[in-house]
C-alpha cells in the first residue's frame, strides 16, 4: 500500500519504528514537529490509471506525539497537520488541479498482528493501489473521518470513509 494519508502519517509510522526500542522506566511522550512533503511522482496504475505527481504546495505543518508504555515501547502516535494546499498533475497530459485541505488529526496504533490502525479526522489526501482493499487505482481527498489498516505486508484496507470525498483522478483525466 502506497497510500499513506498525509505525509505526517508517514512520519508517525517512522517514529513508531525509531522509538520501539527505547529503554525501560517511565517514558514521557515525545513531541516533535512533523515534516510535510508531497507524495511525488506515482506510476500509472498505482494512484490513477495514468502517471501522476501529487505535491504539497504549502502548509501541512504539525506535531507528532509518540506515547510509550512503561517498558519504552510505542503504544500510540498522534499527529496534527495545519491546513494545506496541494496539486495533482497528470504526467501524460500536463493537466493539473490545485486543492486545499483543512487541518487534520490522526491517531496510529499497532495491533497485536502488526497491523497499523490509522484514524484521521479533518482533511486527508491519499490513494489506493491495486493490492489494497478496495482495490485501486484511485486517488482522493476526504474531509471528515477516515479509518484504515495497513498490514505488515504494506497493503491497506479502507475501513471507513465518511464526509466529503473528491476524486482526484477525475479532476486531471
Amino acid at each position: 500500500m502506497r497510500q499513506l494519508i498525509r505525509l505526517s502519517v508517514a512520519s508517525a509510522v517512522l517514529a513508531m519504528g525509531l522509538f520501539a526500542g527505547s529503554g525501560a522506566g517511565a517514558v514521557p511522550p515525545a513531541h516533535e514537529p512533523s515534516t510535510p512533503s508531497g507524495f511525488g511522482p506515482i506510476p500509472a496504475g498505482q494512484a490513477c490509471a495514468f502517471a501522476v505527481d501529487i505535491e504539497l504546495l504549502s502548509g501541512d505543518q504539525g506535531r507528532i506525539i509518540t506515547f510509550f508504555d512503561h517498558h519504552g515501547h510505542v503504544t500510540r502516535v498522534q499527529g496534527t497537520a495545519r491546513p494545506s494546499t496541494w496539486s495533482i498533475t497528470n504526467n501524460d497530459t500536463g493537466k493539473s488541479y490545485v486543492f486545499t485541505l483543512p487541518a487534520g488529526k490522526q491517531t496510529l496504533t499497532t495491533l497485536p498482528d502488526g497491523t497499523t490502525h490509522i484514524e484521521i479526522s479533518g482533511g486527508a489526501v491519499g490513494f489506493q493501489g491495486p493490492l489494497d482493499t478496495p482495490a485501486g487505482p484511485f486517488a482522493f481527498t476526504n474531509v471528515g473521518r477516515l479509518v484504515l489498516n495497513v498490514a505488515p505486508d504494506n497493503t491497506g484496507t479502507l475501513v471507513t470513509v465518511t464526509g466529503h470525498r473528491f476524486d482526484l483522478c477525475a479532476a486531471v483525466a
